[in-house]
């Protein structure tokens, strides 16, 4: 009888369904895996037909249930081939719930893969050149938009999503690029796929996500150019030592020093004398007038220095006319030029004086 008889040791269970985000995520929390889904629709549902497996342990297979992940892998990347294709109007939620990219990476292995070496290949199998990275920068750097770079979202999409481009992304940055990178469609359709996100904030993120792919390729590339230098010799290294002193310490040093010298040449206080203004509290306040001066308001006062006796040949002279100037009560006294010998003439109160070619004439007038 059928009871009677052992059951048989199976290598997995499979099972097929009309693909859907429910049923997808009840079949995938069971622990089954995609392997193959229809590239047409159904004519009755509209819904594309799905198949997914669970490995199980069995003696014959070796590595348990693990033999299903080479599978798996194969069918992740033909399905995101055909994103832009045959699925192109998929759900992009339920395309990446398929793909299932992994959205977190550690700095130590962003790290190990910049030094490795990230591979980013174009449509026509090239690598990516200084000019589109130089494109990267410029939008990375909000200068140009980001139609500038649409040819390049697709490499960098499949490099993501692949693995190859190692960098830390949200769940809404992931769905952006699938949209952009790998169904070919609009910033629009990216913003209605994310419960109906503003336009601008779907470029928001999809600007950060730029940003941080240019970075991962900008120092890998460093990394690959820093391999190409010589090595520098530890004897070399060691011998150079930084200095003791910092640099601004020495600035400092030196602009005091310089300092020092502008003080002792020319600010003596010997040489400072002759700018001293004579007079005290009493002697301000009196020539202010009792009131404290108006903003930009200048005061006056009488020298104390006592001028030099009169007559003394040692004042400058300008035009034939002495500079000094003498004060005696409230006149004012002149010393003219051309006097006899042993002595100057003086005119006392207001005088004008012409000058010409043979001499000079004063008239003399009485106040």
């Amino acid at each position: 009888a059928l009871s009677e008889r052992k059951p048989e040791r199976l290598h997995y269970l499979g099972v097929s369904y009309g693909l859907t985000q429910s049923l997808y995520n009840f079949w995938r929390k069971a622990g089954f895996l995609p392997l193959y889904v229809r590239q047409s629709a159904s004519e009755t549902t509209g819904e594309y037909t799905c198949i997914m497996a669970a490995g199980l342990e069995h003696p014959d297979v070796a590595g348990g249930g693990t033999w299903l992940e080479p599978l798996v892998t194969d069918f992740k990347y033909r399905f995101m081939s055909l994103l832009g294709g045959a699925f192109h109007e998929m759900p992009s939620p339920l395309a990446l719930s398929i793909l299932e990219p992994r959205l977190q990476w550690s700095d130590a292995q962003t790290a190990a893969a910049v030094q490795a070496g990230v591979s980013v290949t174009r449509v026509d199998g090239g690598t990516l050149t200084p000019y589109d990275l130089k494109r990267l920068q410029a939008y990375s750097s909000n200068l140009v938009d980001y139609h500038m770079i649409l040819d390049l979202v697709p490499p960098l999409t499949a490099a993501w999503f692949a693995g190859r481009l190692p960098v830390t992304l949200s769940h809404a940055q992931a769905a952006i690029l699938l949209v952009l990178g790998a169904q070919r469609r609009t910033v629009e359709d990216a913003g209605s796929s994310l419960e109906g996100l503003p336009v601008s904030q779907v470029l928001a993120l999809f600007s950060k996500a730029i940003r941080k792919m240019h970075g991962g390729l900008r120092a890998s590339k460093e990394a690959a150019l820093e391999r190409t230098l010589p090595k520098a010799d530890p004897k070399i290294m060691a011998a150079l030592q930084p200095h003791t002193v910092g640099v601004d310490e020495e600035l400092e040093e030196a602009a005091a020093a310089i300092k020092e010298q502008v003080r002792a040449k020319y600010l003596q206080a010997d040489d400072l004398k002759q700018y001293a203004v004579a007079g005290g509290d009493d002697e301000f306040a009196a020539a202010a007038g009792g009131a404290a001066p108006a903003s930009g308001g200048i005061v006056s006062m009488r020298a104390s220095k006592q001028p030099d006796e009169e007559g003394s040949g040692s004042d400058e002279e300008v035009d034939g006319i002495s500079k000094g100037v003498k004060r005696k009560g409230d006149k004012m006294l002149y010393s003219k030029k051309g006097g006899k010998a042993g002595g100057s003439k003086k005119v006392h109160g207001s005088s004008r004086e012409q000058s010409g070619q043979g001499g000079s004439k004063s008239k003399k007038q009485k106040q």
